[in-house]
């Protein structure tokens, strides 16, 4: 019995299982799916969802599959092409591909949807404490804590940087008393944020996402808002 939610992160693990129940003789096995995160749910809460669970079915498998392999690709050329399949077997894998596409650079400052939420709610606060940037993107983004924290610390320390600290920090930037640290934005980061400037061009990337491995100063794939996909970029 499987208990996955709707993030992206469930969604990926659930792709990574059934693509690997897929390889397995499963004679005799039955695999059943609850559609819901456990992990916030109290004792008295789980019977419900239990008692919705349904079997996993051979699209779902083959679904999944797909999803995995695309994830998994050097390119995200099959992720953007699976969003024109029928993914009604596994709702979520939608947004899932979506969040995955978005997290690519953007096109012209080079900032993941992610990296430009922090930024922006730096920007309007003047400055800002690490923890409370981190803190009003995960009122709105169901990802890590741990994940936005390091995209602070690469703007802090990129050669570049995007970011300074708005008052005398001696800690280490490493630790978690970078949480409590306050930042503004440099010149840098304003005309990044504004598109006026590349922020891998100026301070290159070394990414994973799933399979492909997103390296140096100039990269082919770039999240492209205007036409809402990854397109290939070559300088």
């Amino acid at each position: 019995m499987l208990w996955f939610g709707s993030t992206s992160l469930c969604q990926l693990s659930l792709a990574q299982i059934l693509a690997w129940f897929s390889l397995q003789n499963a004679a005799g096995r039955r695999l059943s799916l609850v559609t819901a995160y456990g992990g916030t749910l109290r004792p008295e809460q789980l019977f419900g969802p239990y008692a919705a669970r349904k079997p996993v079915s051979t699209t779902q498998i083959q679904l999944a599959k797909r999803l995995w392999y695309a994830f998994t690709a050097p390119t995200p050329v099959l992720l953007q092409r699976l969003l024109s399949a029928n993914l009604r077997a596994l709702p979520e894998v939608r947004t899932t591909i979506d969040q995955l596409l978005e997290d690519y650079p953007d096109r012209w400052d080079g900032l993941s949807r992610l990296e430009r939420k922090l930024l922006h709610e730096i920007e309007g606060m003047g400055s800002a404490s690490a923890a409370f940037a981190v803190g009003s993107v995960i009122t709105t983004e169901r990802v890590g804590d741990t994940l936005l924290f390091d995209m602070l610390r690469g703007f802090v320390t990129a050669f570049y940087p995007l970011l300074n600290f708005a008052e005398p920090f001696s800690g280490r930037v490493e630790s978690h008393q970078f949480n409590r640290a306050k930042l503004t934005l440099t010149t840098t980061g304003q005309q990044v944020l504004a598109g006026k400037t590349d922020h891998i061009a100026l301070n290159g990337i070394d990414r994973w996402i799933g399979g492909a491995h997103l390296l140096g100063n100039h990269i082919r794939w770039r999240w492209d808002d205007r036409k809402q996909k990854v397109v290939s970029v070559r300088k």
